[in-house]
């Protein structure tokens, strides 16, 4: 978690740049709305070869199950492209 945290920053702002809003629920998960669908950004320890953020989305369901993981960001300079264009992941899915 320690190597994320100084790049997690360009990500809240880069959700930020495509909703407008997030919001960090009791789960410490970044929720937020996009196109009619919901997504969360969470760290996840098998990302890249020491751990990274996923973007992934929340299907509905009881629990607010997850779905596909829409973006894998894996160091610095994914998540300093993901702050230059954020909607870029999803027009390429």
């Amino acid at each position: 978690m320690r190597r994320v945290a100084s790049w997690v920053g360009l990500i809240v702002l880069g959700i930020e740049k495509l909703t407008g809003s997030r919001k960090i629920p009791r789960t410490r998960q970044l929720r937020f709305e996009y196109a009619g669908r919901s997504f969360k950004a969470k760290y996840n320890h098998k990302t890249g070869p020491r751990g990274g953020i996923d973007i992934v989305e929340i299907v509905s369901g009881r629990g607010s199950p997850e779905g596909r993981t829409v973006a894998s960001i894996k160091n610095l300079e994914e998540a300093a492209r993901f702050y230059d264009d954020p909607g870029k992941i999803f027009k390429a899915k």
